[in-house]
């Protein structure tokens, strides 16, 4: 399907009022944002502005052929005109220049290679950049869910409280509790409902941000699908798109050698040219001719620019190297540490979920109890304070362990 009907599709389901709807997946965000970013529009026409260059630098080598028109008068009257054996009183004429360049030793080779070096670089330089897209995205679209996981529970606790707080307001009036206990759940139960709403707002605050990278203009609070988030690398994986750029910039600086070795070669060209040309002293209509010829150039001394060139060259070299050694470096540290926070995220994910079961245990079993009248109502939320705070630990790991192998994936895909 067309990506453009396929997103006005989506974009039809986004209008809703405050209930949550099902939407677009991670991918679907992503495709949104692959279509609207103007820098891949940009890295794209840049690749294809590199393919052009190929094309340029053939016909640098390939057959010249322009016009010339020339129609001049120069009055003399013997006292006042330039020295008519110099200008003839004028010229007319209107030639066809044909000329051609004879390359020596291959010496388009360094010309077509600096084109498709540079090709490359492009190439790599949109696929850095749809990389970039991808990891921004998926930030922003794993704290959204985040949001959302916040805003669910929270709902869901509140619903709780308040189907306990008619419970515990008839037992209540039964003197099983006191009024002011009540009071003080009935308290616990309002900013309860003050989370909700301030959950709410950060959903839609998040949610108008995820948006505005993927350039979607929509207002409505919607349902995120739970994302699918898998390392796809190791912490022995070789940044291949990164090194890249390295390696083409490092070709480059060889190929310039080359390019620069050209300039020192010598130059041969074959011209030509067929036309008319006539001086008003002679018959105009005898003057229809043509010529050819070959030029050499030969350069003998240039003041040590060569060599003065190639000291440029290796001083960017030496830097490059210096770049690519410490990229590497800090790669490795930084791969090796989001592992090893990724091992930390799942132990402490297998601990809540532990804690979560038996805190829910636990409120099943207060819950009989309190309608009993054998908890008092401060310890029975005090248990239920433990399971939100719990609940919101889980949360929070779930989605750091995310955002860890969004840049795991970020770096080693």
């Amino acid at each position: 399907m067309n990506l453009k009907i396929r997103s006005l599709l989506l974009l039809s389901f986004f209008i809703g009022g405050g209930m949550l709807q099902a939407q677009p997946s991670l991918d679907d965000y992503l495709n949104f944002a692959y279509a609207n970013n103007p820098l891949l529009k940009s890295g794209q026409n840049a690749v294809k502005s590199a393919s052009i260059d190929s094309a340029m630098a053939r016909s640098q080598f390939g057959p010249q052929i322009g016009f010339q028109g020339d129609a001049s008068y120069y009055p003399t009257n013997g006292k006042f005109g330039y020295d008519v054996a110099l200008s003839n009183k004028g010229i007319l004429g209107s030639v066809v220049n044909f000329d051609q360049a004879i390359p020596f030793q291959n010496q388009m080779k360094p010309q077509l290679k600096a084109a498709s070096l540079n090709r490359q670089k492009a190439t790599n330089a949109l696929h850095l950049t749809r990389k970039e897209i991808k990891r921004n995205v998926t930030r922003q679209y794993l704290v959204t869910y985040g949001d959302q996981l916040q805003y669910s529970y929270n709902s869901e606790l509140l619903n709780t409280l308040q189907n306990e707080s008619s419970v515990l307001l008839e037992l209540t009036r039964a003197n099983v509790y006191q009024q002011t206990d009540y009071l003080a759940f009935l308290t616990n139960v309002r900013k309860q409902a003050l989370l909700l709403t301030q959950a709410r707002i950060q959903l839609l605050n998040d949610l108008s941000q995820l948006r505005n990278l993927c350039g979607i203009i929509d207002s409505g609070l919607v349902a995120l699908p739970s994302p699918q988030m898998i390392p796809e690398g190791s912490d022995s994986t070789t940044p291949t798109a990164f090194l890249k750029q390295y390696q083409i910039d490092s070709l480059r600086l060889v190929n310039q050698t080359e390019i620069n070795k050209q300039q020192y070669q010598p130059k041969l060209r074959l011209h030509a040219d067929a036309g008319y040309m006539a001086s008003f002293e002679k018959t105009p209509g005898t003057n229809f001719g043509g010529g050819a010829g070959l030029s050499l150039s030969i350069p003998i001394y240039d003041g040590h620019q060569k060599e003065l060139q190639q000291q440029q060259l290796m001083l960017q070299q030496e830097d490059l190297d210096a770049q690519y050694s410490y990229f590497k470096q800090q790669y490795n540290q930084q791969i090796n540490e989001l592992f090893r926070q990724l091992g930390q995220m799942e132990s402490q994910q297998t601990e809540v979920d532990d804690q979560l079961r038996m805190v829910n245990q636990l409120i099943r079993a207060n819950r009989k109890l309190v309608t009993q009248g054998t908890v008092s109502i401060p310890q029975y939320f005090m248990v239920i304070q433990n399971f939100i705070d719990l609940k919101n630990e889980q949360g929070l790991i779930r989605i750091k362990r995310w955002l860890i192998i969004n840049e795991i994936n970020y770096w080693t895909e």
